[in-house]
Order: C-alpha cells, then sequence, then structure tokens
C-alpha cells in the first residue's frame, strides 16, 4: 500500500535548459529517473519532481514565451527546493527561475 501524507510532499523544481528540444527533454527524463530511483532505495516517498519541460513544454504553441516565464515562475513559488541541471547559464528561463529561487530562499543544489 502507499501511505501518504500530504503535508510532509516535497515539491523539487529542476531548472534545465531547453535549448536541445528533444534531448533536453530526454536528459530531465533520465535525471528524475535517477532521482526517483535514489529515493525509493533510501525509502523516501515524500518528494515530488517538477520541470518546466515536462510541466509546461506542451503549451509553447498555445502561449507566448512571457506567459510561460510566468507558468514557470508561478509552480517554482510554490516548490520547496530547487536543483539546477548543467548548462543553466544559457538558457533565459533558467537564470530567472533561479534568480527567484534565491530570492525565496529556496535551498539550491547544482547537480
Amino acid at each position: 500500500g502507499i501511505s501518504m501524507n500530504i503535508n510532509d510532499t516535497k515539491l523539487v523544481f529542476i531548472v534545465s535548459p531547453s535549448d536541445e528540444g528533444d534531448k533536453s527533454l530526454e536528459t530531465v527524463k533520465e535525471v528524475i529517473g535517477q532521482l526517483i530511483k535514489d529515493d525509493k532505495k533510501n525509502r523516501r516517498n515524500d518528494i515530488v519532481y517538477v520541470s518546466s519541460l515536462n510541466t509546461f513544454n506542451w503549451m509553447s504553441d498555445i502561449v507566448d514565451k512571457d506567459e510561460l516565464i510566468n507558468y514557470n515562475l508561478k509552480l517554482l513559488t510554490v516548490c520547496q527546493e530547487v536543483y539546477v541541471l548543467p548548462n543553466y547559464e544559457l538558457d533565459e528561463i533558467c537564470s530567472q527561475s533561479l534568480g527567484i529561487a534565491k530570492l525565496l530562499g529556496l535551498p539550491i543544489t547544482y547537480l
């Protein structure tokens, strides 16, 4: 069975560059997969990983870039922690997300 205490759930926001299209998505998938595997091994069942790439990517033809950034930052404000993938500094959305994370005082881990 699955034991769940909603209050203990920790949302971790993954900051990842999106400049490589499908390859970027693949990278995020691998990283999150690895994190989940690690959590299972260590019996951590209260962490949920979100990344703008796999949360909002499909919306890019519905809303403009500014709206996308806005959604991204809103999601970030409800997260408790931030993990950052390499090459983030080349991506505008990543830089903005990181700036907000620092403003919010969120713990940031560079993977």
